[in-house]
């Protein structure tokens, strides 16, 4: 548990970070710059939530946090970099560690990415509901 605990945590360090080089360099080419802010070693406690993240009811001892992309897994309710941004905000500390939650085994029909076509005539990729 813990072993899958940890790769789903790098997993989603990875992305975030993707997610920021994208926002900070403009050139595809350029090598990513170092991500900023406290170590996740440091990391003593950590919180977790998908849905209806609102940064003013995460407490100030979370030293890193999981979201979603998205408040409600809609592209219309994405996090901005200031959404982010305000997460890793705590007063008087340091930085929240922000890490981004994304599903790699499923496809789920509430998402952006998701073609509504799909419903009836469902890709050769996509298996079955689980």
């Amino acid at each position: 548990m813990r072993a899958l605990a940890s790769m789903l945590l790098l997993l989603a360090t990875a992305v975030l970070a993707g997610v920021f080089a994208i926002s900070r360099a403009p050139d595809p080419a350029a090598p990513l710059p170092p991500r900023d802010g406290p170590a996740l070693a440091a990391a003593k406690t950590w919180g977790y939530q998908l849905q209806y993240v609102d940064r003013l009811q995460v407490p100030e001892a979370i030293d890193m946090m999981v979201v979603d992309y998205s408040r409600d897994g809609t592209a219309a309710r994405a996090f901005t970099p200031a959404d982010v941004e305000a997460l890793r905000t705590r007063p008087g500390r340091s930085p929240r560690i922000v890490l981004c939650y994304l599903s790699i085994g499923e496809a789920e029909n509430y998402r952006a990415y998701w073609d509504q076509g799909w419903n009836s005539k469902p890709p050769q990729w996509l298996g079955a509901e689980n």
